[in-house]
C-alpha cells in the first residue's frame, strides 16, 4: 500500500512540474511576443517595482534612450539622469501623483540621451494590483514622438508665418466654411466691413453683399464651395456694417 501511495504522490508530483513547466514556456513565448511586438511597433516597456522602486526597462526603452540593455538597471533616483533637465520634476510629480491615486501616470517629456541628443517621449503606465487587491508595481509603455513633435513644430511656425502675412496685409481675406460662415477674416477685411473681426467672424458671408448682387453672389460662392467652378474672379458689390457701400474685387 506504502509503495502505491508513493506511486501516486511520484505521479501528481510529476503533474504539478509537468504543467509548471508548461505555464514557464507559456510565460516565456508570452514575454518574447511582446519584446518582438515592442520592437516592430517601436515600443517600449517598462515596470516599476512600487517597495524597492527598482525600474526594468526593456530593450526597445533602451533602445529609445540610446542606452545598452544592460544599463537599464535604475531606480527614482537615477531617473533624471536619463530625462531633460526641465522636464525630471514633471515626471516625478506625475509618478508621485499616480502612486497616490491622483491621476493616471500618462505624461510627454524629452529624454535626454547619452551623446547628448534630445527625443520627445509619451510614457503611460497603470499601478498592477494583486489578489488582495495590493499594489505591487507600476507597469508602462514609452513611445518616441520626436517626429511628430517636429512636425507640429513646423506646423505652428508655418501657421504663425501665414497669419502674420494675412494680418498685416492691406487686402482683405477671408476663410469660409460650407455652410457659408466666416471662419477666419484679417483685420483689413474687417476694415472694409466696418467692423471688428470678431463681429465678423462667425456671420454668414453673404448678408455683407450688397442686397442687389446677394442672390447671384450667393450662388456663385455655393458653386465654388461645391466645386462646380474652381474660382471666382469678379468686382463685387458690399454693404458695410453700418449701411454705407463699397466695391471691392472679389478673388476666391
Amino acid at each position: 500500500e506504502r509503495t502505491k501511495d508513493l506511486v501516486e504522490i511520484n505521479k501528481q508530483l510529476n503533474l504539478e512540474i509537468t504543467g509548471r513547466k508548461q505555464v514557464e514556456k507559456e510565460l516565456r513565448k508570452s514575454g518574447d511576443n511582446l519584446r518582438l511586438a515592442g520592437q516592430i511597433a517601436h515600443i517600449g516597456y517598462w515596470s516599476r517595482d512600487l517597495t524597492s522602486n527598482k525600474i526594468t526597462w526593456s530593450r526597445e526603452t533602451c533602445r529609445i534612450f540610446g542606452i545598452e540593455p544592460q544599463t537599464s538597471a535604475l531606480n527614482l533616483t537615477t531617473l533624471p539622469d536619463y530625462i531633460h533637465p526641465e522636464d525630471s520634476q514633471m515626471v516625478l510629480r506625475a509618478i508621485q501623483d499616480a502612486d497616490a491615486g491622483i491621476r493616471p501616470y500618462d505624461v510627454e517629456f524629452r529624454a535626454l540621451r547619452p551623446d547628448g541628443t534630445v527625443r520627445w517621449i509619451h510614457s503611460k503606465g497603470e499601478i498592477n494590483f494583486d489578489e488582495n487587491d495590493q499594489s505591487g508595481r507600476m507597469f508602462g509603455t514609452l513611445l518616441d514622438i520626436t517626429e511628430r513633435k517636429r512636425a507640429e513644430d513646423a506646423l505652428q511656425e508655418s501657421e504663425t508665418r501665414l497669419r502674420t502675412i494675412f494680418d498685416v496685409s492691406q487686402a482683405g481675406i477671408i476663410l469660409v466654411d460650407a455652410q457659408g460662415v466666416i471662419t477666419y477674416a484679417n483685420q483689413g477685411m474687417a476694415k472694409m466691413f466696418g467692423c471688428t473681426q470678431q463681429v465678423l467672424i462667425g456671420s454668414s458671408y453673404p448678408e455683407h453683399f450688397h442686397p442687389d448682387k446677394r442672390k447671384i453672389a450667393d450662388q456663385r460662392m455655393r458653386q465654388l464651395i461645391a466645386s462646380k467652378i474652381d474660382s471666382v474672379a469678379v468686382e463685387q458689390h458690399y454693404i458695410r456694417l453700418y449701411g454705407t457701400d463699397f466695391w471691392g474685387f472679389l478673388s476666391g
